[in-house]
């Protein structure tokens, strides 16, 4: 069985985080100019 390693990034867009959960290490949203968290956040695992 082998294990596929998936190589993790810092997303700044939450549109692409959404489409690569997987792949997501960090979300940085600093420059994005949210005052709160959207609720898309909530299907992020990590």
């Amino acid at each position: 069985m082998q294990t596929e390693e998936v190589e993790k990034e810092t997303y700044t867009d939450l549109a692409k985080t959404l489409q690569n959960p997987s792949k997501v290490l960090s979300l940085d949203l600093s420059s994005q100019g949210i005052t709160t968290f959207p609720p898309e956040i909530g299907q992020l695992l990590n």
